[in-house]
């Protein structure tokens, strides 16, 4: 013997309100990929920033050894900070290839 529960209109009434779908693994891989995006950007803007700054700094730097020297190990470490976002670019893409997922795709394709 089988007992069942009918609703009456079960799923057949528009209220107009759109009912999200993909569940918490397609949007949480989106927030994700969007955190990755944010942190990649905003690690370029902080190298180029160092980079410009310590370019002023050894330009004006008046000829004084020591300020001459310690601009330039700033200009040298930004530098290579901004090598080493490249670096990580390159690798979370090769990363997100081997896996078949692209972290750092800027358009989301779901």
């Amino acid at each position: 013997m089988k007992i069942a529960l009918k609703i009456p209109f079960y799923g057949q009434i528009d209220t107009g309100v759109p009912v999200p779908t993909g569940g918490l693994s397609t949007t949480g891989a989106n927030v994700v990929r969007l955190i990755v995006i944010f942190l990649v950007l905003a690690a370029i803007f902080v190298a180029l920033y160092y980079i410009l700054i310590a370019g002023l700094n050894l330009i004006t730097s008046r000829g004084h050894k020591e300020n001459i020297k310690n601009n330039r190990d700033a200009l040298v470490f930004a530098i290579l900070g901004l090598f080493l976002i490249f670096l990580s670019f390159f690798f979370i893409n090769f990363l997100g290839t081997f896996v078949g997922y692209n972290l750092l795709d800027l358009f989301f394709s779901k």
